[in-house]
C-alpha cells in the first residue's frame, strides 16, 4: 500500500513536470515566431494566465516615470484605467509589485493585498474587482529590466514558490525572444540605413570617391554615378588608379601639393583646383578629403568629395573683372573732372587771346586752341559716362548725329583690316535719346563687331525709318501708330549659335577669352530704358547684325542742324554783360581762379575771392558791403560749395548761387550736391557764358535760378 502511493506520487510528479516542459517548449516556439514585441507581449500574457490560472495579466513598460500597460489578457473591470503605477524609486505609487519589480529588477510576490500595507493605494480597487493577490516579473534586455509582467489572483497566497518558478522561466524566455526581436529588428534597420546609404552615394550630385589608404598610391576602390556623369570615366576604368589622371595643364602644382601633405598627415583639406574630364574638357571642382580610421585608429580609407564649382568661379571671375571695371570707371571719373579744370583754363585764355588779338595768326591759333579743347570736352564726357556720373537725360535727337559723334571716337581705334562703312538716312525722326548713352550702345555695338571678325571683315552702320506698318509686322508692343528710327550694326564675321544668340543680352554672359559680358548687356539696359527694341539676327559663319529701333517723338523739317552740337550765344550779342555787382569766386583751382577773377573783373564786376569754403566764409563775415553773386565749384576739399552756399545763405538770403563742376549738372542734382534752386555751369565753360550768366541771374531778381 505505501508502495503503490509512492509510486502514484512519483507518477504525478513526472507527469506535472512532462506538462511543465511541455508549456515551456510550446512558449518557446510562440515567443520565437513572434513578429514583433507587441506580439511577444500579448503572447506573454495569454500563456502566463494559462500557466498560473491567474484572473489578468499585464504587460507595463515605464515611461516618463509612469508604467503604461502594453499589452493585457483576461478582465480587469477597469482597475489599470484608474490605477495610477509609477517606477519612480521612492515614489508612494512604485510600492506596488509593477514599480518594485522594475526597480529591483527582481521578481516581486503580494500574498496579500488586503493585508500588504504598501499595497494601500491600491487596495480599495483591487478589493472592488476582485483582487486578492499579485505578482510581477521583470522583463530584461541586457540584465536590465525594461518592462515587468504583472499578475492578478482573487485567491489569497496564489503566487506558490513552485509557480514563480515556472512564471521566472517563462519571463525569461521571453526576455530572450525580446532580445532577440531586439536584435532582429536593429539588424533589419542597419541593413536598410545601410541599402539606402549605398543608394544615396550613387544618387547623390556630389561625385564620390574612396581611396585604399593601406597602399602608398591610394588607388580608387569606389566611385558613383556622379562621378561618372563629372568626369565622363566610367568606373571600371578608374577603379585601381591613383586620382592624378584628373590633373592637366592648368592644374595649380601647389594646390596639389597641399592635397599630398594632408594625405602624408593623415588630415582633412579643403582646396578648389581645376581638373580634367575625360575628354579634355577642363573644370573647377571644390575637392573635400576625409580621412577614415578604423576601431584601432588606422587610417584604411581616404573619401573625396567632388563638386563642379565651374559657374561659381566664373561669376565671381566676372564679378571680380566688374569690381575692376567699377574702380577703372571710379578713376576715369576723377581724371574727366581734372582734365575738364585743366580744359576751363586752356578754353578761358585761348577766348581771351582770340579777342584781344588783331594778328590773323594769332586768332587762328588761338580758334584751333578752343577747338581742341572742344573735343576734350568731348572725351571727358564719354569718360563721364563710361564712369556712370551722368545719368539719363533724354533730348530730341537725331540718331544720325549720335552715329557721327560715335564715328569720330571709333574710327581711330578699330584695327585696319576692318572696315567700317556707314549707309545713314537722309530723312530722319527725332526720338528722345541721351546722346552720350547712344553713343556708349553704338561703342559696345561696333566694338563687338570687330572682335567677331579676328581675320578682319566689314562693319556696315545703317540707319532708317520704321512706319507705324513695319513695326507692327515687327510685334513691338504698342498699339499706337508710331514711327520708328532704326539702327542697324552688321559684320561678316563668326556668327553665333542659337543657344548663344538667345542668351547674347544676359548680364556676365560672354563667349569671349577675356571680357565681363557686359557690353551687350549695358546696350539692351539703354535702349529700354528709353522705350526702344533692340533684336540680334545671326548664323554661324555668315555674320551677325544687330537692330536698335526708338520711337520717333517729331519729325524734323531740316535733319541737316538737328542734334548737331548747341552753339553757345556769341560775345557780340545783344546781351549786356557787364555790371558792378560783386560777385565771390570760391575755386580750389587755382589757375580756374585766376581765369574767373581777371575775366570778370573785365566785364566791370567786382570780385572777391577765396580758395575753400572756410576763406569764403571769413572773406564774407569781413564784407562791408552787399555780396550779390556766390560763384563756387561744386566739388572742393573740406566744405563743398553746396555747404557753404547754405551758410552764406543763412546770413545773405538775397544771394544769388552759381555753381560750377567738371561733373553733369544732373549728376550733382542726383547727388543732392545741388538743387532747382541753384544753377550749375558745366566746365569746361567760357568766361563770357558765366559772365552772361551772372548778368542774368541778376536781372531777375525774384529767383535764383534760370
Amino acid at each position: 500500500m505505501t508502495i503503490s502511493k509512492s509510486v502514484q506520487a512519483d507518477d504525478a510528479s513526472l507527469h506535472e513536470e512532462h506538462e511543465r516542459l511541455r508549456i515551456f517548449e510550446a512558449t518557446a516556439e510562440s515567443f520565437l515566431h513572434s513578429n514583433n514585441v507587441q506580439e511577444l507581449y500579448e503572447e506573454l500574457c495569454q500563456i502566463a494566465c494559462d500557466v498560473s490560472g491567474v484572473v489578468f495579466a499585464w504587460v507595463g513598460r515605464e515611461a516618463g516615470g509612469a508604467v503604461r500597460a502594453l499589452a493585457r489578457c483576461g478582465e480587469d473591470h477597469g482597475y489599470l484605467d484608474e490605477a495610477l503605477i509609477t517606477a519612480i524609486d521612492g515614489n508612494l505609487y512604485a510600492k506596488g509589485p509593477t514599480g518594485r519589480a522594475i526597480l529591483s529588477n527582481s521578481p516581486i510576490v503580494v500574498r496579500s493585498i488586503a493585508d500588504d500595507s504598501a499595497m494601500a493605494p491600491w487596495r480599495e480597487a483591487s478589493s472592488r474587482v476582485g483582487f486578492a493577490s499579485a505578482a510581477s516579473l521583470p522583463l530584461r534586455i541586457d540584465g536590465n529590466s525594461v518592462a515587468a509582467l504583472t499578475l492578478h489572483s482573487n485567491v489569497v497566497g496564489r503566487f506558490s514558490p513552485e509557480l514563480m518558478i515556472t512564471l521566472e522561466r517563462i519571463t525569461l524566455m521571453a526576455s530572450f525572444a525580446l532580445s532577440h526581436i531586439q536584435q532582429r529588428d536593429a539588424l533589419n534597420e542597419l541593413r536598410e540605413v545601410t541599402t539606402m546609404r549605398d543608394y544615396a552615394l550613387t544618387k547623390i550630385a556630389h561625385g564620390l570617391v574612396i581611396t585604399n589608404a593601406t597602399i602608398s598610391d591610394y588607388p580608387i576602390s569606389f566611385v558613383n554615378t556622379s562621378f561618372e556623369q563629372l568626369t565622363g570615366y566610367r568606373s571600371s576604368e578608374v577603379v585601381g588608379r591613383n586620382c592624378r589622371f584628373l590633373q592637366g595643364p592648368d592644374t595649380d602644382l601647389e594646390t596639389v601639393q597641399r592635397i599630398r601633405e594632408a594625405l602624408n598627415s593623415n588630415s582633412f583639406c579643403e582646396v578648389d583646383l581645376v581638373n580634367y574630364k575625360k575628354n579634355g574638357e577642363p573644370f573647377w571642382n571644390h575637392l573635400s578629403l576625409f580621412p577614415f580610421f578604423n576601431v584601432q585608429g588606422e587610417l584604411t580609407r581616404y573619401v573625396g568629395v567632388l563638386s563642379d564649382i565651374s559657374d561659381r568661379q566664373r561669376l565671381e571671375s566676372q564679378l571680380a573683372q566688374s569690381q575692376k571695371l567699377e574702380a577703372i570707371g571710379t578713376l576715369a571719373g576723377g581724371i574727366a573732372h581734372d582734365f575738364n579744370n585743366l580744359l576751363l583754363v586752356i578754353q578761358g585764355y585761348a577766348s581771351m587771346l582770340s579777342a584781344s588779338s588783331h594778328d590773323e595768326q594769332q586768332h587762328l591759333a588761338a580758334t584751333r586752341i578752343e577747338e581742341a579743347v572742344h573735343r576734350g570736352a568731348r572725351l571727358t564726357r564719354q569718360l563721364l559716362a563710361y564712369s556712370r556720373q551722368q545719368i539719363h537725360r533724354p533730348e530730341p535727337l537725331n540718331l544720325n548725329y549720335a552715329v557721327r559723334e560715335a564715328l569720330d571716337l571709333l574710327e581711330p581705334l578699330l584695327r585696319p583690316d576692318v572696315t567700317l562703312k556707314t549707309s545713314l538716312h537722309s530723312s530722319m525722326g527725332l526720338a528722345m535719346l541721351d546722346a552720350s548713352q547712344i553713343q556708349q550702345c553704338i561703342f559696345n555695338l561696333v566694338t563687338n563687331a570687330a572682335e567677331a571678325m579676328p581675320d578682319g571683315g566689314t562693319i556696315q552702320l545703317r540707319s532708317r525709318m520704321i512706319n507705324p506698318a513695319q513695326a507692327r509686322a515687327l510685334r513691338f508692343e504698342t498699339d499706337e501708330e508710331t514711327s520708328y528710327v532704326a539702327l542697324e550694326v552688321s559684320d561678316d564675321g563668326t556668327g553665333m549659335d542659337e543657344t548663344t544668340r538667345r542668351r547674347v543680352f544676359e548680364p556676365f554672359f560672354t563667349t569671349k577669352s577675356s571680357g565681363t559680358g557686359l557690353g551687350l548687356a549695358s546696350v539692351y539696359g539703354i535702349v529700354r530704358q528709353s522705350h526702344g527694341h533692340v533684336s540680334v539676327e545671326s548664323e554661324l559663319g555668315v555674320g551677325t547684325t544687330f537692330h536698335v529701333y526708338f520711337p520717333v517723338v517729331e519729325l524734323a523739317a531740316d535733319n541737316a542742324t538737328v542734334g548737331a552740337p548747341r552753339l553757345d550765344a556769341t560775345e557780340s550779342g545783344d546781351i549786356d554783360v557787364f555790371g558792378t555787382e560783386t560777385i565771390l569766386i570760391v575755386e580750389n583751382v587755382e589757375e580756374a581762379r585766376h581765369l574767373l577773377v581777371t575775366a570778370l573783373r573785365s566785364h566791370g564786376f567786382t570780385v572777391l575771392h577765396a580758395s575753400n569754403g572756410a576763406e569764403a566764409l571769413d572773406i564774407s563775415r569781413e564784407a562791408d558791403g552787399e555780396i550779390d553773386v556766390l560763384l563756387a565749384d561744386v566739388i572742393m576739399p573740406g566744405m563743398n560749395g553746396r555747404e557753404l552756399a547754405d551758410h552764406l545763405l543763412a546770413d545773405r538770403p538775397d544771394l544769388k548761387v552759381i555753381f560750377t563742376s567738371g561733373f553733369s549738372a544732373g549728376l550733382l542734382r542726383q547727388t543732392a550736391h545741388a538743387n532747382d534752386d541753384f544753377v550749375v555751369i558745366e566746365k569746361p565753360y567760357r568766361t563770357f557764358e558765366v559772365a552772361r550768366t551772372i548778368r542774368q541771374l541778376l536781372d531777375a531778381p525774384t529767383a535764383r535760378a534760370r
